[in-house]
Order: C-alpha cells, then sequence, then structure tokens
C-alpha cells in the first residue's frame, strides 16, 4: 500500500503534490489535482 501512495506522489509531485494519508483513495487523489489546479 505505501508503494501505491509513493507511487502517486511521485506521478503528481509536478503538481505540487507533497503527501497522502493513508488509505489512498480516487477521491484524496482527485481532489489534489482539483487544488493544484487552481493555485497560481
Amino acid at each position: 500500500m505505501a508503494a501505491v501512495v509513493n507511487a502517486a506522489v511521485d506521478a503528481l509531485e509536478p503538481l505540487g503534490v507533497e503527501s497522502f494519508d493513508m488509505p489512498l483513495t480516487a477521491e484524496a487523489v482527485w481532489s489534489a489535482v482539483r487544488d493544484a489546479d487552481e493555485e497560481p
């Protein structure tokens, strides 16, 4: 499970995502993408 979280963080790092809480959910990933998209 930790490997999946690390892979998601690595994939979204260019958007500014630094971490996720476990368990990783689809909602958490989409929320991080939306939040990154809203930042200037």
